[in-house]
């Protein structure tokens, strides 16, 4: 590929957030099959999956519901990975079937490091991304940071639940997969 297109892949490879609009005029079906496979060699693969999106739209009330109702907010926001669960038990196996199902629907990528740091995303952002921060990302970015939020349970005291469901970062990723994906 870097052979047959050096000038479009160097400077697709150089700026990857750059707003670009390619259109193919398709004549049959093996221009199109063609111009797909080229495409995707390009510029990757990068359109949401299905299931990213499914994921996204089943859990984005949770998230909502959590960071709005001020008794769920405060509740949650008092979580600790130390201590079992004391009330609200129906929502605890929610979230953990939505933390289980995020990695099976590869919402949580496993390259997130790779992204976050060729991105040269800031922990601050990472931490605590907002919206119109989000909307400088690329999908596979909001991904990664995402994955961030999901995986820092595993390596820090930090708790998903109280850190990012509760102070409404995970609303916020999933309103901006989800707005993307009407585009």
């Amino acid at each position: 590929m870097e052979k047959s297109y050096p000038g479009l892949y160097d400077f697709i490879q150089n700026y990857p957030d750059y707003d670009i609009k390619i259109i193919f005029a398709v004549l049959d079906d093996k221009i199109l099959v063609t111009g797909e496979e080229t495409l995707k060699e390009i510029v990757g693969d990068e359109k949401i999956e299905d299931s990213v999106i499914r994921w996204c739209r089943k859990y984005s009330v949770l998230f909502h519901a959590i960071c709005e109702d001020e008794e769920l907010r405060i509740f949650f926001e008092k979580h600790s990975v130390y201590q079992p669960p004391q009330g609200h038990h129906g929502l605890y196996d929610i979230l953990d079937t939505c933390f289980h199902e995020a990695y099976d629907s590869k919402v949580v990528i496993t390259d997130y490091g790779q992204v976050v740091e060729n991105g040269k995303l800031s922990d601050r952002d990472l931490a605590q991304p907002t919206k119109e921060w989000l909307d400088t990302l690329t999908e596979k970015q909001i991904l990664a940071v995402i994955a961030w939020h999901f995986r820092r349970d595993h390596f820090s005291e930090g708790s998903w639940i109280a850190d990012s469901v509760a102070d409404g970062h995970m609303a916020v990723l999933v309103d901006t997969l989800l707005e993307r994906d009407k585009l």
